[in-house]
């Protein structure tokens, strides 16, 4: 229990600051923290760039698939997904980059990662064999760390939106990153 809640403690600030964009600019948005009159942190959403799908909260921070974004110095971009079949069978993954600028370690995994697909259903990442796996661990400030996030293909494979969303484990933080898919 201790080590869960130094994990929670210790994984880098969250001030709330982020930002989205690609290469051709197609979405941004950014969000700033600001000290209330008791000293504690006030979070204010991100700016609204357009980009939702169902049970996004204002805190939430929205992109198109491929897109970068900033949090608070750590940059991550999720690549469209795509369909990777196997002999276990049919995974949806995107492949994940994820650079710390920022002058702390930074914890990163698998568990972070959730996919919304168009019935409404959040899945939890799951382990594909012919892919190379994001895996679990620290980013030094500087360092960077890619993968694949891959997720069970839902039944019948409904074409809609899909929505790659990230939000670390353990962290008193509720905003998430969604990078939209469209199928």
């Amino acid at each position: 229990m201790l080590l869960i809640l130094a994990a929670a403690l210790g994984g880098g600030g969250d001030d709330g600051s982020s930002s989205s964009s690609s290469s051709s600019n197609s979405g941004s948005s950014s969000g700033q923290s600001s000290q209330s009159g008791s000293g504690e942190p006030e979070s204010q959403a991100p700016a609204d760039n357009g980009i939702t799908w169902p049970g996004k909260t204002g805190n939430d921070v929205g992109a198109n698939a491929g897109e970068t974004v900033d949090k608070e110095g750590v940059v991550t971009t999720a690549a469209p997904l795509e369909i990777v079949s196997s002999i276990l069978g049919d995974n949806l993954c995107s492949q994940v980059t994820i650079v710390n600028n920022t002058g702390e370690n930074q914890s990163f995994g698998t568990f972070d990662w959730k996919l919304l697909d168009p019935t409404g259903t959040i899945k939890s990442s799951t382990y594909a064999p012919d892919v190379q796996l994001l895996e679990s661990g620290e980013t030094a400030p500087g360092g960077t760390a890619s993968g694949n996030v891959c997720f069970d293909v839902p039944a019948g494979s409904p074409p809609g939106q899909y929505v790659v969303l990230f939000e670390k484990t353990f962290s008193f933080s509720t905003d998430r990153i969604g990078w939209v898919n469209q199928r």
